[in-house]
């Protein structure tokens, strides 16, 4: 497709080039959505207009999509227009488990819980029950979420009785990227 056309497409205002102006770096749907003030939004167009690639084409909750050169050059041009900077930052990470963490509020909680320094399930509740948090799962779901994380190799866990939870060299690749959503 020719610049012309993916310009027209994208339009001059509107949800599209609003999509283009936060992709800074991959994400999912819900993700985009969050950033420009939507529900979700539609990345069919993006993808059949060579914009955005699927990260994660097997994954069934949290497709995680990214920027291709077409898609990163279209954001740059759209940056110079505008008359502000533009960059895009893609790591070498599992997609796969950033999906799956940010597809699940209580997933990701847990995540951010552990990443900022909570080690034990008492710690990591409190964390989840803070002001403006106010995430309240119970003792069974809390530790299901636990052990997937552990199963998926982002914590690894330690102690007999009390249990302590830590991130693993897995989880602290995704740490940063979790932390800026």
């Amino acid at each position: 497709m020719k610049k012309e056309d993916v310009n027209r497409w994208l339009g001059k205002k509107g949800e599209r080039t609003a999509v283009l102006r936060i992709m800074t770096k991959p994400m999912t749907p819900t993700e985009i959505g969050e950033k420009i003030g939507l529900k979700r939004i539609r990345v069919e167009g993006f993808l059949e207009k060579g914009i955005f690639k699927c990260l994660t084409p097997k994954a069934k909750k949290g497709r995680v999509y990214g920027l291709t050169e077409k898609g990163q050059k279209t954001a740059k041009r759209l940056a110079k227009d505008e008359d502000r900077a533009y960059s895009y930052f893609k790591p070498d990470i599992d997609w796969y488990a950033y999906g799956w963490i940010t597809c699940s509020k209580p997933v990701r909680m847990i995540f951010k819980a552990v990443a900022t320094g909570r080690e034990s399930v008492k710690e990591i509740d409190e964390y989840l029950k803070a002001p403006g948090r106010q995430l309240i799962l119970t003792y069974s779901y809390k530790y299901k979420l636990l052990r997937d994380l552990v199963k998926k190799g982002l914590l690894s866990v330690s102690g007999d009785k009390r249990k302590l939870f830590a991130l693993t060299e897995k989880g602290m690749r995704l740490k940063e990227l979790v932390k800026k959503e």
